[in-house]
């Protein structure tokens, strides 16, 4: 499994722990949508998996990696692409995986950043449509 692309939406909020939502793609096939980027006051960065209230009133996640390995790598390519999109003090940043490693069909999980190239958001191109 590698990321194929990362979306980043920057949200200005100086009240909330809420810096950002990403979203990433698995293989070019699979999406996964609303990842929260935060900020502790202790810990620094950190993500939270998309998640919906039970009705017990306890968030539960939808999506979560299953294994720390994958958890670090959605953590390196997100936080990675976040700290690129404030450094170029962007509101938004779509990134894709470069072209070469995708058609070298590579699976690792030590992929990064500089493996991405900044490209228009093919979803934005379609709802203008």
């Amino acid at each position: 499994m590698i990321i194929t692309s990362v979306k980043i939406n920057r949200k200005y909020d100086s009240a909330t722990r809420l810096l950002g939502f990403a979203s990433i793609t698995l293989d070019s096939m699979i999406a996964i949508h609303d990842i929260k980027i935060l900020d502790s006051e202790n810990e620094g960065l950190f993500l939270g998996m998309p998640s919906r209230r039970a009705k017990t009133g306890v968030f539960k996640d939808c999506t979560h990696p299953i294994n720390n390995e994958t958890r670090q790598l959605f953590e390196n390519i997100i936080m990675s692409a976040f700290k690129k999109c404030v450094e170029e003090n962007k509101q938004v940043m779509y990134l894709e995986l470069s072209k070469s490693m995708v058609e070298g069909n590579i699976l690792r999980v030590n992929q990064s950043i500089d493996d991405f190239e900044e490209k228009e958001d093919p979803f934005r191109k379609q709802i203008a449509e």
